[in-house]
């Protein structure tokens, strides 16, 4: 089953089943399209950011310990807080948010490196280090959300 015959699959299936009829419709709804490149946009762009970010990151550190990807997780959760607190107070529309906290915030951060990370400093036997970057990372992830969330709330 080669790639074409797969998309075949996946366009006609709908139109062959009614009851599916809602896959087709997402796939031609403009809003819905409109949507998908604003958050892959702004993914591609989140994306960038943390590899030149960790490049930086890693060139100063020079580790074993992955404080490249504990940084950014942690300034992705502020960027997220400040993102939905901003929101809230109507400051940005629905477009916004789906571009800079889906997209951006969610191309930048990364729980696969966090988990992978954590992985290998459990195979390298730094179970001590394993334990404080899981720790410091879900500790200071929330701490960071909650901080930008309450700057923007608190703010004006």
């Amino acid at each position: 089953m080669g790639p074409p015959y797969f998309f075949e699959l996946i366009l006609l299936k709908p139109i062959i089943m009614p009851k599916k009829i809602a896959y087709l419709n997402l796939l031609i709804n403009k809003e819905y399209m409109r949507q998908i490149i604003l958050v892959g946009v702004g993914s591609f762009l989140g994306g960038i950011a943390r590899y030149i970010s960790t490049l930086v990151i890693n060139q100063k550190l020079n580790t074993d310990f992955p404080y490249a990807t504990l940084s950014i997780n942690i300034f992705g959760c502020l960027l997220i807080g400040i993102v939905y607190g901003i929101f809230e107070k109507s400051i940005i529309t629905c477009d916004w948010k789906l571009f800079l906290a889906t997209g951006i915030c969610g191309g930048f951060t990364t729980f696969s490196a966090f988990s992978n990370e954590s992985l290998d400093l459990l195979k390298q036997g730094n179970t001590l280090g394993m334990l404080t970057y899981i720790g410091v990372s879900i500790l200071f992830g929330l701490i960071a959300t909650y901080l930008g969330y309450w700057v923007v709330k608190s703010s004006c």
